[in-house]
């Protein structure tokens, strides 16, 4: 579900990278003018803290996660 999120992200023009370091997961949206947001779940390194952490994420840019 995370990757569904992801793509549409990353067909709007963001630049999408994902980070998974000591049990966090962390996603970075790059615009083409330089802009960013970042997106972070502390509390685990899985699906279920990637999807949250790419809903957060699409609330940040401006995209409602639960549209496809």
């Amino acid at each position: 579900m995370s990757d569904a999120i992801l793509r549409q992200l990353e067909s709007l023009g963001y630049i999408i990278k994902l980070f998974r370091v000591n049990g966090t997961v962390e996603i970075h949206a790059v615009a083409k003018n330089g802009s960013f947001q970042i997106a972070r779940c502390d509390d685990g390194d899985g699906e279920e803290e990637t999807y949250r952490a790419a809903c957060l994420l699409a609330k940040a840019v401006g995209v409602d996660p639960e549209v496809g």
